[in-house]
């Protein structure tokens, strides 16, 4: 689960929203949350994407928590009920994920170096 949650803010989006049951605007959820609106609009958008939440209205859309499984449902669940027992240790987690997608996106942009029959570019 915690491989689809990217963040710190994306992680208290989801489960705000999640506890709300209710659509949010970005500013009041920003304000609700304590972060800026510039950083929770990426992360609405990203868990949309991800199918945890989907958008509505125009000029100034609202998100609310719309899982698109019941799969996708029980793990937030299930995250709620780990972050609000023992929120350390999912924030430690989230660590290790990033710095692992971290290595692996090094370990692809090095081994991207040496593949053979690419153009080089001009100088």
């Amino acid at each position: 689960m915690l491989d689809n949650v990217e963040s710190y803010e994306e992680l208290e989006i989801l489960l705000h929203l999640a506890a709300l049951g209710g659509p949010s605007e970005v500013a009041a959820l920003a304000a609700n949350l304590r972060i800026p609106a510039q950083a929770a609009q990426p992360a609405l958008e990203a868990l949309t994407g991800r199918g945890f939440l989907s958008s509505h209205g125009g000029s100034t859309p609202s998100y609310r928590y719309d899982p698109k499984s019941p799969v996708l449902d029980q793990a937030v669940r299930d995250l709620s009920l780990q972050y609000q027992h023992d929120r350390l240790r999912i924030i430690e987690l989230m660590t290790a994920n990033a710095m692992e997608r971290l290595r692996a996106a090094a370990l692809k942009t090095f081994a991207d170096c040496f593949r053979l029959g690419r153009a080089k570019k001009d100088g």
